[in-house]
């Protein structure tokens, strides 16, 4: 279990400093459209791997603990993942393209704030609720 648990915390991490990458190139007073999608793509990729890798791996293992309090735990982690998951599927189906985020910017820039932040609070309180509950 501590591969998996190692695993997880590493693409936390990954997903923490791509976020702050992308907050920092959509502030760029001229921002590289191409390197934003490549960005954008890339720490899409990742976090879908890692949302595969809880999926698989660590919600089946919490969720048929003998411990009362880690299925509870994990089950209102799963519950709340599920709205994150959707709105950031959506998000990524409206600004797939550098034509899509230029043409509206100022909601693409305002949606992408909002969402790497409920991101950003997600992965702090995995790291500090969900995971020490691996043992």
């Amino acid at each position: 279990m501590s591969m998996l648990l190692k695993n997880l915390n590493r693409q936390h991490a990954e997903l923490l400093e791509m976020s702050a990458k992308i907050r920092q190139l959509i502030e760029d007073a001229d921002v590289d459209w191409a390197k934003l999608v490549s960005t954008l793509n890339i720490f899409s990729g990742k976090l879908l791997i890692h949302l595969a890798a809880e999926d698989n791996g660590l919600y089946p293992t919490l969720l048929s603990a003998a411990d009362p309090l880690v299925k509870a735990t994990a089950t209102k982690f799963l519950t709340e993942q599920g709205g994150l998951v959707d709105a950031f599927t959506t998000y990524r189906a409206d600004y797939q393209t550098a034509a899509q985020i230029r043409n509206s910017f100022p909601s693409f820039r305002r949606q992408t704030h909002d969402l790497l932040t409920q991101l950003e609070k997600r992965i702090r309180r995995e790291s500090k609720e969900l995971y020490p509950l691996l043992g």
